[in-house]
């Protein structure tokens, strides 16, 4: 399914953007956040992290010449201080303090390559930041690349038609799939195990459906410009996006820090819109869990889901 925008004959001047699509469907992409730590994460699976790792996570962390030769300061969510953090927690957490540092440790080059081949095809910049999602992205395209997770490291090319036939029934075009290995299934089943751990007990508890697992990831961006989740069950992946399409009238960037009274991240109104969609498109479809690796640390048992509200 992809939804690209409400209504094609709108009077809106984006109602013909394709939102879903970046670029290719005449708008532009959008960063991913948080969301986007899931590569990084990726790439220290692929070179043999353990997910028993710890980084210290302080609330602000500054990195000696990291911005074009002058100091770099980032920040967790709302400055928090998270103590030590092994990867999974730092994953769970969202911990931007974390995750910088994995960033420097696996290498921001090796990062771009490797969200490239799961699916990514707008241009990334190999920087630090890139692990917090700086780079403009498409929703189809972190579909796309979460699939590649979902599917135990193989990415499959995202496509629209697969057959034509004739009047007939002659058939005159079938798409032929091509599968290609990204990540060895070790790699991707511990990947897969600590985005799971994001919706037990991180930032995505609201994500959860009755009787599926799943594993994903919230992201924001600065001033709450854009909000995603993007998640998979064993059967089907999903990526949900909230933003303004159009800008302020002086070309700025509307901001959604009062939607319904709430300032919007991913964990808020994406992560209630993705089960929505996915516990009917899952609806009757069998589940496999995500089994913890040998390397993962012992967990907490999960909190309560949050109170939804109509």
């Amino acid at each position: 399914a992809m939804i690209g925008g409400r209504d094609f004959s709108g009077p809106e001047s984006y109602a013909k953007v394709n939102l879903a699509v970046g670029t290719e469907g005449g708008g532009t992409g959008r960063q991913a956040g948080s969301s986007f730590k899931a590569f990084t994460l990726a790439e220290a699976m692929a070179q043999g992290m353990p997910l028993t790792k710890t980084y210290d996570a302080p609330s602000k962390l500054v990195i000696e010449g990291a911005d074009g030769g002058k100091d770099w300061e980032v920040g967790n969510y709302a400055d928090a201080g998270l103590g030590t953090l092994d990867v999974v927690q730092a994953t769970a957490k969202s911990s931007n303090t974390a995750y910088v540092q994995i960033m420097q440790d696996v290498g921001a080059a090796n990062v771009a390559a490797l969200a490239e081949r799961m699916g990514i095809r707008s241009p990334l910049n190999e920087d630090l930041s890139l692990t917090l999602g700086t780079a403009d992205v498409s929703v189809l395209d972190m579909a796309s690349a979460y699939s590649t997770l979902a599917d135990g490291g193989e990415h499959v090319e995202p496509f629209v038609v697969s057959k034509v036939t004739d009047a007939e029934g002659n058939v005159l075009y079938e798409h032929e799939e091509t599968r290609e290995r990204i990540l060895d299934e070790k790699a991707a089943d511990s990947v897969n195990y600590a985005l799971s751990q994001v919706v037990e007990g991180g930032t995505g508890t609201a994500a959860r459906i009755s009787g599926q697992s799943v594993a994903g990831k919230t992201g924001t961006t600065d001033e709450y410009k854009d909000a995603w989740f993007a998640g998979f069950t064993c059967k089907l992946t999903t990526a949900v996006w909230m933003g303004y399409p159009d800008a302020n009238p002086d070309g700025s960037a509307k901001l959604m820090k009062n939607v319904h009274g709430k300032s919007v991240t991913g964990g808020s109104f994406p992560t209630v819109i993705w089960p929505k969609y996915m516990a009917q498109a899952t609806r009757g479809l069998d589940s496999s869990a995500f089994p913890p690796p040998a390397s993962a640390p012992p967990t907490p048992p999960p909190p309560p889901p949050p109170p939804r509200t109509p």
